[in-house]
């Protein structure tokens, strides 16, 4: 008998790995968030790749995670027998097209520079701009420019006179630098009480209204302290708080004779024992004057404009934005002075005369460069531009620039801001910007007011007739041209 030889072969063992880590999140259908679930996910089947090896164990692994109306959408398409078992890309893409909202880099930048800081703290807003930002395509310069528009407007104030960041990062630092010290600063715990000094306009005088009382952007930092003000025309004097007084080492008098402070009801507050030295006041980016305050205790308003201000530079003030919105004659004489000469032409400089005929030499003024090259001092019949009741403002857009115009424009700037025709700005509006080829190859700057003037009042008035005109000089053989330089900006706006 031959022996019969058997041997057993054991089947190949199967090895899964067994997720140690915690699953996705569930995922609800909340727009926004389809992109950071599908992340989680596809991290988990790269992960372990022997556990999820085929499309339609990662279909389970996904469905499994669905809650609310992301599991109601699947519940309903699982009617679909084939739904399930296809492939994961046709999922997904049915997946991505019901729940994920698809921006265009278009729509992605508006949305940047539509973007406000708003309530946040400077480091969870960029949180959110840098989120958006990474699925943009807009150049880091641009990025930079929206996320300055986007703070506050006292972070933007303090980042003007600060060096330009190279990068979004350093300017994310620095305004959370700036941010933080402006936070660390004590605030003012003393209430504020309705002040009026003992005089006849106390009882007939109006609620309290604030204005902005702001620092032009052009003088240093360190000169210059920006607060707010408040009119009140119940007031007698004119008020500085202690606080300010000490913090900025403003020299005090005492008064021979103190004066008592009272509420509208009479009751008696503080009595005033100091003045302050004369103090320097800018308004509204333009209206300077010299002040004396006197000392009083207020410290969540700390300066008060009262009646002898009012009656001083009678401003007209819109009460439905608390803004001032024209000055009186005295203010446009006195007060609204022009801005500074430029730097770059010494002011005592002599015209040069050699090629004006000595008729108009005792109008050499009119020929000096240096003053053609600054605004003209404010008077009563500057321009006025009125705008359309409720139009929209007009805002700026961007110009592509060359190499050439990107110098030609920096050129320009710091010589129109060393002639204090231009000054830094920080508002929303704005026209835009480019340049027009001149015969002489050189380019000439050009500012695009088409939208202010679409919601500009048109002056109507009749003009003469040109038959009219040249009558009086049909025999003149003689004239006079005259050539205004830099006439644009001798044309001074009202403020």
């Amino acid at each position: 008998a031959q022996a019969l030889q058997v041997q057993t072969v054991q089947s190949p063992r199967l090895h899964f790995r067994v997720p140690e880590s915690s699953p996705s999140d569930t995922y609800r259908g909340e727009f926004g968030q389809v992109r950071g679930f599908l992340l989680q996910c596809d991290l988990t089947f790269g992960t372990y790749p022997e556990t999820y090896n085929s499309d339609q164990i990662k279909i389970s692994y996904i469905v499994g995670l669905l809650r609310g109306r992301a599991l109601q959408w699947a519940e309903a398409r699982s009617r679909d027998p084939d739904f399930l078992k296809g492939t994961l890309h046709n999922f997904l893409t049915e997946f991505r097209n019901t729940f994920d909202q698809t921006e265009t880099p278009a729509e992605i930048s508006k949305t940047l520079w539509n973007m406000k800081q708003g309530k946040q703290t400077v480091l969870d807003f960029a949180i959110d701009f840098r989120t958006l930002a990474a699925t943009s395509k807009m150049d880091p310069d641009s990025l930079k420019g929206a996320f300055t528009q986007a703070l506050n407007n006292n972070l933007q104030d303090q980042l003007a006179f600060c060096p330009e960041p190279e990068t979004l990062e350093d300017l994310i630092s620095l305004a959370a630098r700036i941010e933080k010290r402006q936070r660390s600063r004590p605030r003012p715990v003393q209430p504020c009480y309705p002040l009026a000094l003992q005089n006849p306009f106390a009882q007939s005088a109006s609620p309290p209204r604030t204005i902005n009382v702001s620092v032009p952007q052009d003088e240093p930092m360190q000169d210059c302290f920006p607060t707010k003000a408040l009119v009140d025309s119940g007031c007698e004097r004119n008020l500085l708080d202690q606080t300010i007084v000490d913090r900025l080492n403003i020299p005090t008098t005492p008064l021979t004779t103190p004066i008592r402070a009272s509420s509208l009801d009479g009751n008696s507050l503080t009595t005033i024992t100091h003045q302050t030295a004369p103090v320097k006041l800018l308004i509204s980016g333009n209206h300077h004057e010299s002040i004396t305050f006197f000392v009083f205790p207020s410290p969540q308003t700390p300066v008060v404009l009262g009646h002898d201000w009012l009656v001083t530079h009678n401003p007209h003030i819109d009460w439905k934005t608390n803004q001032i919105s024209s000055w009186s004659p005295y203010c446009l004489s006195h007060c609204l002075l022009s801005a500074n000469l430029s730097v770059l032409v010494p002011d005592s400089s002599t015209p040069d005369l050699s090629l004006v005929p000595s008729e108009y030499h005792d109008l050499q003024a009119v020929f000096c460069k240096d003053r053609a090259s600054s605004l003209p001092p404010h008077r009563p019949y500057d321009c006025c531009v009125d705008l359309l009741q409720g139009a929209t403002l007009p805002s700026s857009r961007l110009y592509s620039l060359s190499k050439p115009e990107r110098e030609c424009m920096a050129t320009y700037i710091s010589e129109s801001l060393a002639a204090g025709i231009i000054r830094p700005s920080t508002s929303p509006l704005g026209a835009g910007y480019f340049f027009v080829a001149k015969k002489d190859s050189s380019l000439r700057p050009c500012i695009d007011y088409r939208g202010l003037n679409q919601i500009t009042i048109k002056n109507k008035y009749p003009l003469p007739l040109l038959s009219s005109t040249f009558d009086p000089v049909q025999k003149a053989t003689i004239f006079t041209k005259l050539d205004l330089r830099n006439a644009y900006h001798l044309v001074r706006i009202r403020e």
